[in-house]
């Protein structure tokens, strides 16, 4: 029986450390798992055979590191954002519920006439929490706005992160307008809030697509060493610029008057619409996308290796052809 092996992964860094590939397998995909410019380590998907992206601008990036790495050029399709319609999804289904009165969302908001503020960056040392903490959560709680901190999950998992978090919960506790929000789909805190506050997380993005809110992102210098961006024109990266387009910018010298800045920001909605149609491929249709074109590479696969048999096969067709001409004809003649 001929078989056409293909391995889908959502897991980049195929054939650079742990993940090999095997000879078993003809076909190695990667579906991309954000809908902005992946921020992976170096190679991580260099030694793919293909790979599914959410967007143009996906697009765009992969084909720049492919330059950059000299590699071959890989089969890639725009398929959506499969992660991104379940969200959705699911967000409906429990927005129709509250507006039913059946209140499902576990976050408990103290005074839900005042604006609210999700705080939810990425993991790490180069992260909000990590590099600022204090300095921007104490101005921010200070404010008055609801403030809701949610942690990137990995946060717990690193003893040091999960150390400074707890001293952050501790310092913070006096303020009741500020709660931290663990263990809880996100969509939850979504649907609370008025605007974003974060680093460089994609999570980003989905709340920009999701609630069509915006963004203020803490600008840094982050260091790129190690990851593919670092190969490519800083200048060329397509959501550094997106940021501005969003909600904006702000350094640390601003954390005083942050409550001012977010003001501004909540009132700076104009090009979110157009940023999310621009990420946002083939809403809710996504999974049919990916199917169909994974069908599209097996077909190919089957194709290719028929190759050898190729005058076999035409021949057949040609056979097939001409028996069903004369059975036509005899049925026919026969009819007269």
């Amino acid at each position: 029986m001929l078989k056409a092996d293909i391995c889908v992964l959502t897991t980049p860094g195929l054939d650079v450390l742990h993940i090999k590939r095997s000879r078993g397998v003809k076909h190695y995909c990667h579906i991309v798992h954000s809908i902005s410019p992946m921020t992976y380590r170096v190679f991580g998907i260099d030694y793919f055979d293909s790979v599914l992206v959410a967007n143009e601008v996906q697009e765009d990036f992969v084909r720049e590191v492919e330059k950059a790495h000299n590699v071959k050029r890989k089969y890639i399709a725009i398929t959506g954002s499969t992660y991104l319609d379940e969200l959705s999804c699911n967000l409906q289904s429990s927005t129709n519920l509250e507006s039913s009165s059946t209140s499902v969302n576990p976050i408990t908001l103290k005074d839900k006439s005042k604006k609210t503020i999700l705080i939810s960056p990425s993991w790490g040392k180069e992260t909000l929490l990590s590099k600022y903490g204090l300095k921007l959560l104490e101005p921010l709680a200070r404010t008055g706005y609801n403030i809701i901190v949610r942690p990137h999950p990995q946060s717990f998992i690193t003893e040091s992160e999960a150390q400074n978090i707890a001293s952050l919960k501790e310092t913070l506790a006096k303020y009741d307008n500020l709660i931290w929000d663990q263990d809880t789909p996100n969509i939850y805190a979504f649907s609370l809030c008025d605007m974003m506050i974060s680093d460089f997380s994609s999570v980003i993005f989905d709340f920009v697509c999701l609630q069509g809110k915006p963004v203020l992102t803490i600008k840094n210098d982050m260091d790129l060493s190690g990851y593919d961006m670092a190969d490519i024109s800083r200048d060329s990266i397509w959501t550094f610029k997106a940021l501005e387009r969003i909600g904006g910018r702000c350094v640390e010298s601003e954390f005083a008057n942050i409550g001012q800045k977010c003001d501004e920001v909540m009132q700076n909605t104009k090009d979110l619409d157009s940023v999310r149609k621009l990420l946002w491929r083939y809403p809710h249709s996504a999974g049919d996308q990916s199917v169909l074109e994974l069908l599209k590479i097996e077909r190919e696969l089957i194709e290719s290796s028929l190759k050898p048999q190729s005058l076999l096969i035409s021949r057949l067709r040609e056979l097939d052809s001409m028996i069903s001409l004369n059975r036509f004809t005899h049925s026919q003649s026969t009819l007269h």
